[in-house]
């Protein structure tokens, strides 16, 4: 039997409708992909990698979908690394935390702080994956600190042809690839990080005028060790007006 054009189109529409499709935190990305894999361990990050490789077939790592960029767009084999996550260890002597890539950062406060311990920095939303913030370069704020990124020292990826790669601080180049690599080195499957002793934060809000905070930006810059602000709007005409949330870091 021949296949007419409106049958094959129907068959289009029939797959499509089929197929999985992924969309973004902030739904502006969606796609539909051919696969999308939930591994639950290295070894089947591997065997997924692989027998996409021998299939000819792209593939991507989604984490949680908070870029509002198609960095993860593939038709082909999406990861999913939600079941492939956890703290692995945390030690109080060397400040490092080994966890694996699903690992949200939500998931991530209470063991280390069990452990005495805590991340440096973070952004003001906790719903990322580690590696996916690490590989988009998720910035924190102050001054004191460097971004998600910063925190990265031994990874383990996944590379192209399915093969594991360790990269350490004996090869800073490569490193400092992986810190911000959006995925083009490979799938991060488990991410040791330098972290901190636990601490507590002061929170102080304010609402100040724009012409204030630009006045005093770098005065609060240098004495708070977090420091966030954002616009306010008003339908009735008044100077513009910004909130100022100061964190500083407090004794345990």
């Amino acid at each position: 039997m021949t296949n007419t054009p409106d049958s094959a189109r129907s068959e289009l529409a029939s797959a499509l409708a089929s197929a999985p499709r992924w969309q973004n935190w902030g739904r502006n990305q969606s796609f539909t992909v051919a696969q999308i894999a939930t591994p639950a361990s290295e070894a089947e990050v591997i065997a997924t990698v692989q027998r996409a490789v021998a299939a000819g077939e792209t593939v991507r790592a989604a984490g949680s979908g908070h870029s509002f960029t198609p960095i993860v767009e593939t038709k082909d084999v999406l990861l999913d690394l939600s079941h492939f996550s956890g703290v692995v260890s945390a030690d109080a002597d060397t400040r490092r935390a080994i966890i694996l890539a699903g690992t949200k950062m939500a998931d991530v406060g209470a063991p280390l702080w069990e452990a005495g311990l805590a991340l440096a920095n973070q952004g003001d939303t906790d719903i990322q994956t580690m590696s996916g913030a690490i590989a988009t370069g998720t910035k924190g704020s102050g001054l004191a600190f460097g971004n998600m990124s910063s925190m990265l020292r031994p990874v383990r990826i996944v590379n192209g042809a399915g093969d594991v790669v360790d990269i350490t601080e004996d090869t800073p180049g490569l490193l400092h690839a992986a810190q911000v690599s959006i995925g083009l080195l490979g799938v991060m499957t488990q991410l040791e990080l330098e972290v901190v002793p636990r601490y507590r934060l002061a929170e102080e809000n304010r609402i100040m005028s724009f012409a204030e905070v630009a006045e005093k930006w770098d005065e609060l810059l240098l004495n708070t060790g977090i420091f966030l602000s954002g616009g306010a709007r008003s339908r009735v005409p008044r100077p513009c007006t910004t909130w100022v949330t100061c964190r500083r870091t407090t004794a345990w």
